[in-house]
């Protein structure tokens, strides 16, 4: 009795295994499709069906102890189960998408390896060699889905980081010192900075327009004051932010001076190329 109850249970679970293949199979299939659902709702009509599947599956494999044997008990095994759902989450998400990185491309086909963990662990009598495939494949994955958590902690907490300096930049006591910073100390400015610095970089644009609208030669003080903005435009730029029409209309304004060339050749090299795709 109990045996046929074991088969009963092991054969609905590749049923289950199976089901998830093919989920995994569909994501992938959609992402130069023509057909089927489009957008967001689209992606999600296949993408919670996948996962609802998964979270059975894993969370049967895990009562059933694959991880019995892991230090920490119960919270362990939990923490590997959550990891195990981000995890494939992630995979199911890369493997509709245009994968662009290396990253994403591994992460499109992590999905695989997560359901070969999840056969092994449903069809493998218990040994030293399923329990290494189990931790190579499950066991990594529950891993790779923390840190992937701890990947997006960081990014959230840079970004706000960046919103705050960006509250800064539009602060006109603390601007100047602002800018200077982020040309030359900053870590890594990126694109949310970018919306406050062009609003900074227009009204500092307009004010030395007033300033200097006959000669020929920008002074000592609003020269430093330009290559501080160029400096910091050029690193935002860099880490992806979008700064071009600023650049532009500096680069428009400097080739009217005689002692702004270096200033001119900066922008043109942060600049992109009017051909580059």
């Amino acid at each position: 009795m109990d045996k046929g109850r074991f088969s009963v249970t092991s054969l609905l679970l590749n049923a289950a295994v199976v089901l998830i293949g093919v989920g995994l199979a569909l994501l992938t299939s959609v992402r130069h499709a023509t057909w089927g659902p489009e957008g967001p709702v689209g992606a999600w009509l296949l993408l919670v069906p996948y996962l609802v599947i998964v979270a059975a599956v894993t969370t049967i494999l895990i009562a059933r102890g694959i991880f019995s044997w892991v230090p920490g008990g119960r919270w362990m095994c939990f923490a590997i189960w959550v990891g195990l759902l981000i995890a494939f989450s992630v995979s199911g998400y890369y493997s509709m998408s245009e994968a662009e990185t290396t990253y994403e491309q591994f992460a499109a086909l992590a999905g695989w390896l997560l359901l070969a963990g999840c056969f092994v662990a449903v069809n493998a009598a218990p040994s030293t060699a399923s329990r290494t495939a189990i931790i190579a494949t499950l066991g990594l994955g529950g891993l790779a889905g923390w840190l992937q958590v701890a990947v997006w902690l960081s990014e959230y907490f840079s970004e706000q980081a960046q919103l705050e300096e960006s509250r800064i930049i539009g602060n006109e006591t603390l601007a100047s010192d602002a800018t200077r910073y982020i040309g030359e100390f900053h870590p890594a400015p990126g694109p949310a900075l970018a919306p406050a610095f062009a609003r900074r970089s227009d009204l500092v644009l307009s004010r030395i327009r007033e300033v200097n609208p006959d000669s020929n030669q920008i002074s000592k003080r609003s020269y430093a004051d330009i290559q501080d903005i160029i400096h910091a435009a050029t690193r935002i730029q860099k880490g992806g932010g979008d700064l071009t029409p600023q650049m532009e209309r500096w680069r428009s304004y400097l080739k009217r001076f005689k002692n702004t060339g270096d200033l001119v050749t900066q922008i043109d090299q942060a600049l992109p190329r009017p051909n580059a795709r």
